[in-house]
Parts: structure tokens; sequence; C-alpha cells
């Protein structure tokens, strides 16, 4: 028995979650969980929009003629490879993009909201995140408060609204956009999404033109913040399918401006040179519709497994190519259970049909980017709808026969589940994202500082003979010019990832990189031998994965294969059979021992770069 006092309260949770005042609540919830995220600080990319907007006299110095193209304003604020082939060879030539990039690669994203308020940002207060990350904040509050009102328009002045609006305001998957600054678009296109569901819904119900006006405009707003927004369409049709109830040719009619405001959006993003072209970090439906829907068929029931339990979508990543085909097979079998759970609580209620539909159709689009509940604003609201309407529906309506005991018993543990995930766990993500982010960009300062080596590669050449992931180096250079470090003359990186490396020395000037798996290898597990089930599913996955983001995936090599960069000649001596470097000689215009040469290796039990002893002419070595 309960005592009474806890029973008197657990009654007027629901008269709470009714109020009119709640949404206020929620805003509050929300952000009593994310304001931590003033002390984070700047987080990876958030370095070059910094950088973009610095005046530092050794911006010049290190770029040259390229420190005119930064990643500043409404246009250019995302444009991390614009396909110009001078661009990412001078970025190669430095060291701020490894060798093995091809010249060609194009990710170029046109977010010019997004870009306009980051120019704020570091027009107003560029020295000071903590404000920056209030301006964060302050769209995540009101990104909830839409969030909520539209609940509340949607499932009407009960407390099933209220309590998604809760859910909503602690959910995982606003961790990242509200505490990575770069990160912002994705809250900027939820928010803005929010509003134009909201604004659809009273231009369906009331047939008012300030309100179409306004459902039009937001969203905009949404896909002019980030690509994701296009998924606001989703809860368009949805809602047309479910919840309109005019004739069939208005609501065929209410799709037209919406599908000629995706072709205009599209047809400028490919005019003005934006997108991203065959690498693994996006894939364009448009341009590779056959490799889109193969990604689409395996992510989708990943992504909507993250929304509605667990593990979080981000999971896929440490996954093997063979795993991730069990991982995603096993997800759908998971959702048609509790489809199949749960259908007496759903199968009468249109509002649920609108909430499912909608989040399904939402997570379509969104398989483009490697899977992450960070890109799930969206969809999330669908999901956390669904999830709200379901429990009311059990609770609430007592007129849903449940005449089997294991399907009830089965539903009541769904709920205790679901009140652990979405009011215990993810509450606690979101909570502890800001510590974790500070935290892992610790590790990376500490890791591009070089540690105590700093005094000797002034304007010296740092090689680096491992790494334990190559893109660390993308932000060393504006990491060093920004905490005013001395800046290397060049960054060499030798071999990718943290798998065991033979090296030869061949001669004076000359040595020799053979990796245990080649170069850039593949979350594949049948590149072993005998793979165990650690092979497929462990971090080497995720780093695996992230070492090739920015690689085209048509990318080949070959024996003989040379490349030309200041102060050294690289040649691929030997290749795998997928066509990755096998074995790499780097032969320098100078003996490895010249003092315009500092070398490094990474050395896995200290977590650190040490200084490398170059192995004599003629001697082997095995770095581990």
């Amino acid at each position: 028995m309960l005592p009474l006092s806890i029973k008197r309260a657990s009654h007027k949770i629901p008269g709470i979650l009714c109020s009119r005042w709640f949404p206020f609540a929620a805003v509050a919830f929300g952000l009593l969980f994310t304001f931590s995220a003033i002390w984070t600080g700047w987080f990876t990319d958030d370095y070059w929009h910094r950088i973009g907007y610095s005046d530092s006299p050794k911006i010049e110095q290190t770029f040259g003629d390229y420190s005119l193209t930064r990643l500043t304003g409404p246009m250019r604020a995302y444009s991390f490879l614009s396909g110009d082939e001078d661009k990412v060879n001078f970025a190669k030539n430095q060291g701020m993009m490894p060798w093995w990039i091809d010249a060609t690669s194009h990710i170029c994203l046109w977010r010019p909201i997004a870009g306009l308020l980051l120019d704020v940002d570091y027009s107003f207060w560029p020295q000071t995140p903590g404000l920056m990350h209030l301006h964060s904040l302050i769209w995540f509050a009101g990104l909830i408060f839409a969030a909520s009102i539209l609940f509340r328009n949607i499932m009407g002045a009960v407390w099933a609204a209220g309590l998604a609006a809760l859910l909503f305001a602690v959910d995982d998957s606003h961790a990242w956009p509200v505490i990575f600054l770069a990160n912002r678009h994705t809250l900027l296109a939820v928010f803005f999404g929010a509003l134009s569901i909201w604004s659809f819904d009273h231009w369906r119900k009331k047939d008012e033109g300030k309100w179409w006006i306004s459902f039009i405009l937001t969203f905009i707003c949404s896909i002019l913040s980030s690509e994701g927004g296009i998924a606001v369409l989703a809860f368009y049709m949805s809602y047309l399918l479910f919840l309109d109830n005019k004739c069939i040719s208005s609501r065929i009619r209410a799709l037209v401006p919406i599908i000629l405001i995706i072709v205009i959006w599209r047809v400028v993003y490919n005019v003005l040179g934006y997108g991203a072209i065959g690498n693994e970090l996006y894939i364009d439906p448009v341009r590779e519709p056959v490799i889109f829907i193969g990604t689409a068929i395996e992510r989708l029931p990943i992504l909507i497994l993250g929304l509605v339990g667990l593990p979080p979508s981000m999971v896929y990543l440490a996954f093997s190519k063979q795993g991730a085909v069990v991982y995603s097979i096993t997800a759908y079998l998971i959702l048609f259970s509790l489809a199949w759970i749960t259908f007496p609580l759903w199968k009468k209620c249109k509002v649920s049909h609108f909430w499912g539909c909608a989040m399904i159709m939402a997570c379509i689009p969104l398989c483009s980017a490697l899977p992450g509940n960070r890109n799930l604003g969206l969809p999330s609201i669908g999901a956390l709808g669904l999830i709200a309407q379901l429990c009311y529906n059990l609770i609430q309506q007592r007129r849903i026969l449940i005449k089997s005991s294991f399907r009830k018993f089965a539903i009541w543990c769904l709920v205790g589940f679901g009140f652990v995930i979405h009011l215990v766990i993810y509450p606690a993500i979101l909570g502890g994202t800001p510590f974790a982010f500070k935290m892992l960009q610790q590790g990376i300062n500490y890791v591009v500082r070089f540690s105590e080596w700093d005094e000797q590669i002034e304007s010296k050449d740092a090689i680096f003979v491992n790494t334990p992931n190559s893109l660390l180096f993308s932000f060393c250079t504006p990491f060093r010019i920004l905490n005013d470090l001395p800046i290397p003359r060049h960054l060499r990186i030798l071999s990718p990832g943290r798998e065991p490396i033979e090296i030869k020395r061949i001669d004076e000037k000359t040595i020799s990189v053979k990796p245990e798996l080649g170069f850039l290898p593949p979350a594949d597990a049948s590149l072993k031998k005998n793979p165990t089930l650690l092979d497929h599913i462990n971090q080497k996955n995720a780093d695996r994965r992230f070492e090739r983001i920015i690689l085209r995936r048509d990318t080949k090599f070959h024996a003989g294969q040379q490349t030309k960069l200041d102060g050294v000649r690289i040649e691929v001596t030997s290749i795998t059979e997928d066509k990755r470097p096998l074995e790499v000689q780097y032969n320098f215009e100078h003996p490895l021992e010249d003092d315009s040469m500092v070398w490094y290796f990474w050395d896995n039990n200290h977590l650190r770069f040490s200084p490398f002893t170059i192995p004599a002419i003629g001697e082997n070595m095995v770095l581990k």
C-alpha cells in the first residue's frame, strides 16, 4: 500500500500536466538539465568558426591567400569542403587534411539562418562562449514551448499533452544541438519545424490565410536552418492522412505549395554548388538514390528504436558492416513486437496513427546522415507524442479491452521500462552531455598541443607516425593559432588509426609504413581471418567509420601512385584487394634525423603523443 500523501500527490499529477501553464514548466525542466552548457566552451568545428572571425596575424601567415575563404556568414558557415581542388591541396600540403583525401571531396552545406546566427555570436561576443551557449538555450526554451503547444493542439487539453511535453523537454536528442554551437542548425530546424506543424494544424482547422502564411514561412525557415528540416514534410502528410477532415482534393492541394518550395530550395541548393557528394558522412538521396534506399532500409529501424527506447542510434557506429545488418534486423523484430503488443492501444486512435506515421516518415530522410540521436529532434516529436498518447489510452480510456493477460502484463512492463528510459536514463544523458563534451574537448586539446614539446616545432615539420584519428589534425592549426601556440611548418600523418604498424627504414631519407589491415580499413569484420563477436561490435569500428567519413566512396588507389607535398614524396607501393593502400613509402627531401623535422608516435598505453625514435637504415619495427 502506498502512503496516503503519495496517493494524493499522484492524483494531482494529471491536473498539473493538463494545466495551460505546464508548457512553462516543461521549459524549466529542459533548462534545468542543459543550463550547465554555458560552461562547456567551444568544441571541434567551433574552432573553425572562431578562426573565421579572428583577426590574429598568424592566420594570414599560415593560410596565405586562403585566409579569405573562411567559414563565416550565412552562405559559407558550413562550407567545409567546397570541391575546390586548389584549397583541398593547400590543406593537404599544410597537414590540415591527410594526404589520402581526394582533392574533389565535397561537403558544402547551405544553412543560411544558422550561419547568420553564428555571425551574431562571433560579431558581438566572440570571446565569450557562455553567451553563445545562452543564445542556444534561448532557442531551446522556445523549441520546448513550441512543441508543448503543438502537443496540446493535436491531443487536446489532456494530461497526455503535458506528458509528451515533459518527455520532449528532457529527451537526449537535444543534447548535441543545444551544447555544440556548430550543431545549433538542428535546434533551429526543429524549432521552426514545430511552429510550422502547429501553424499547419491551425490553418487546416480554421482555414485562415494568416495561418497559411505562418506555416509556409516557418517551413522555409526550417529548411534554411538545416537540411533536416525537410522531415517536417512527414508531419504534413501524416496530418492529411489521419487528422484532416476535408475532402481528398483539398488535402492534395495543401501539399502543392510545400512540394513547390522543396523543389525550388533543392534547385537553388544545387545551382549554388552546395551538397555532399560521394562520402560516408552524408548520402544525397537525389544524387545517390540507390545507395540511399539501401542505407535507409538498414538504418530506419535503428533510428526509430533509438527514439522509442534503447540503445541510442549512435551505437550503430560501433558495429561492423555485418554486425550492423544483424542489429538492423533485430531492431525490426523488436519494433514489430512492440507494435503487436500495443496494438489494442492504437488500432482505433487516429492521433496515435498521426504521431506514429509522422515519426517513421520523418526518420527516412535523416537516414542519409550517420546515425545519432542528435539528428532526431523532429522525429522525436512524433515518437514522444505517440508514447504519451498510448499511455493516455491505457490509463484513461477504460473502454479499451485487453483480453490477454500476457499482453496486459507486457504492456505494463513496457510502461515501466519507458518510465526508466525516458524519465531517468535520457534526462541523465541530457544533463551529463555538457560535462562529457568538456572532458572530450580537453582531451582533444591535450592531443593537439603535443604536450611539452611545443617549443620544438616552431617552423618545423611535425611528423606523426600514427594517430588515433587523422581528423583530429583538422582542428590542430586553428586551435594552436587561437591559443597563441607555435605553428608547425607542416603536419605530416604517416598512418591513420590505432592498428599495429610495421615500419621499415629503407634508406637515409625513406621510411615505409604498413598497417596491419592496410590504410583506412572499413568497419568490416571479414578483414580478419577469424573474426570474433568483439570484432563485430567495438570502438575500433567507430574509429574506422570516422576515419573514412570525408573520404570519397569511389576513391581507389593503385600501386605506384604518388603524391607530392612540400618536403616529401609519398608513394603507394602495394594495395589491398579493395584498392586501399597496404604499404606506403615516404621519401623526404632531408635525412630523417634532420633538425627540420620532429617525430612523434601515438602511445596507446599513455594516450598521448610521445617522441619517436627513428629506426636505423635497414631496421624493421612494429608499433602496437
